[in-house]
């Protein structure tokens, strides 16, 4: 039987919106718990602590992601909370304060693997305050004429993967260090960016003016808006 473009269309849609139901074991319930902390050991009250299930892909929407389960950290930091343990490839625990403070996320794999005793325990979920740097970098000397820079800076986001109930070291990233660099020439001497970092991490600034030797700086970022300005 040949099917014309509607009915075609109309099976895709169905499959999409009812084919990706997440299934749970009726018999199980699963324990998540753990305690927010920042980067001084304080506990973080109120933070949100969502579960999600990415359990596929849309071609409307992307990633197809289900809440779950959602709840607060107490004043001490803690949270618990208590739900029907879905089976799902990409099971996820986020938790998240707001815009000044980085997110975590812990994944998992609950079709592959059962945690033990239904407890997901997360410990101290490392959460820090976030800071800009806001750099201005401008030509004075013209005869300086090519300048090389580079940040190295640690990033805001902490992704930690399980596999079996260990953490997979080379699937996880959290608090990496990463680069930003550029060339300046005399077409295009003068640059501006900003990017985020940790509060109160230190950031390494690496410059070359023509065929001089290589220079670093170390900026500690001490400031939730830290303003940059360098001229050579």
């Amino acid at each position: 039987m040949k099917l014309n473009l509607k009915t075609t269309i109309a099976i895709v849609v169905i499959a999409i919106f009812f084919g990706c139901e997440i299934p749970y074991r009726d018999d199980a319930r699963l324990l998540i718990k753990g305690q927010v902390l920042d980067e001084n050991s304080e506990p973080i009250s109120g933070a949100n602590v969502a579960v999600y299930a990415r359990e596929g892909v849309s071609f409307f929407t992307g990633t197809l992601t289900t809440l779950l389960n959602e709840t607060e950290t107490l004043a001490d930091g803690s949270f618990s909370t208590i739900m029907l343990l879905a089976l799902d490839e990409n099971f996820v625990i986020e938790v998240s304060v707001d815009n000044n403070y980085s997110r975590y996320q812990y994944r998992t794999d609950t079709v592959a693997f059962v945690p033990e005793d239904f407890l997901i325990d997360l410990g101290t979920v490392p959460v820090e305050r976030l800071a800009s740097l806001n750099y201005n970098i401008t030509q004075e000397n013209a005869s300086s004429l090519d300048f090389e820079y580079t940040f190295s800076y640690v990033t805001t986001q902490c992704t930690e993967v399980y596999s079996e109930g260990v953490l997979n070291t080379e699937a996880s990233s959290c608090y990496e260090t990463t680069t930003r660099s550029s060339a300046l020439t005399a077409d295009n001497p003068n640059d501006t960016g900003s990017f985020s970092t940790l509060l109160g991490a230190e950031v390494l600034f690496t410059y070359r003016i023509n065929d001089q030797p290589e220079l670093t700086e170390t900026l500690v970022i001490d400031q939730t808006d830290y303003e940059f300005n360098f001229a050579y």
